[in-house]
């Protein structure tokens, strides 16, 4: 039992001393970045690519913390930025082949962001 304790204490002090990387995000940061994530996502599912109020809130959180995500996190984003900006440009149901969804588009950069999302965020 005391050498459990003085593993788990070490454990802990390491923790402590470890420096700070640019990829730890906060608790209230990870959620401002699923949250954007979400309004993009579900912005590239609309057929005019989203609430504009809410995609400028989620596009200023995202730009927060650009520096420090990733970089293929990055790029997923930027992936999801360009797939609404897409639709907003040029509005189309859910039913045109070439919407994000419908064309498949919109897979391959959802299933990156919710696992960087996931990654960068399963220690805060």
């Amino acid at each position: 039992m005391k050498k459990t304790l003085m593993v788990m204490w070490g454990v802990v002090l390491a923790m402590l001393a470890s420096p700070v990387t640019a990829n730890d995000l906060t608790q209230r940061e990870c959620m401002n970045l699923s949250h954007a994530a979400s309004v993009l996502m579900l912005a590239a599912l609309s057929e005019n690519g989203g609430d504009t109020d809410n995609l400028v809130r989620a596009k200023e959180n995202l730009d927060q913390l650009h520096s420090k995500l990733p970089a293929d996190m990055q790029k997923s984003l930027d992936k999801m930025i360009m797939l609404q900006e897409e639709l907003a440009e040029n509005p189309r149901p859910l039913s045109d082949p070439s919407h994000p969804v419908t064309s498949g588009k919109f897979d391959q950069p959802s299933l990156e962001l919710s696992a960087g999302i996931e990654e960068v965020c399963s220690n805060a």
